[in-house]
């Protein structure tokens, strides 16, 4: 079919209950996701690999707060696929960044332990 599909409601978009209020509290707990990436963002140290990562998730951690406030206003079915693909791929890689973070303290950590007790055999 040609021509401009119909928008979806809220209740279509699974967004309202029967009662009218929000299913959820996505929007609260995306605008929390942010304020913590900030923070990690911020707890980063300041060298070249540190700035790559911050710059990398920051974009990708506070992005998906106001691209939610897009799905909300999806024009069609596809629309709204498309916008929630988006901000799960931006999720996907802060998780990915995350890990790698993670791995990276550990390792770390083992090399400052190894060190150390090296230092005194």
């Amino acid at each position: 079919m040609m021509g401009k599909e119909r928008r979806l409601t809220n209740d279509e978009q699974g967004m309202t209950s029967d009662d009218g209020k929000k299913k959820s509290d996505l929007e609260e707990r995306l605008i929390d996701f942010a304020v913590r990436i900030i923070h990690l963002a911020i707890a980063l140290p300041k060298s070249k690999i540190g700035n790559h990562i911050c710059g990398q998730i920051i974009r990708s951690g506070t992005s998906p707060a106001p691209n939610y406030g897009e799905v909300q206003d999806a024009e069609s079915r596809s629309d709204f696929i498309h916008k929630v693909k988006i901000i799960s791929s931006s999720a996907s890689v802060v998780r990915h960044s995350s890990l790698a973070i993670r791995q990276s303290l550990f390792d770390l950590k083992k090399i400052k332990v190894h060190f150390y007790t090296s230092a005194y055999l």
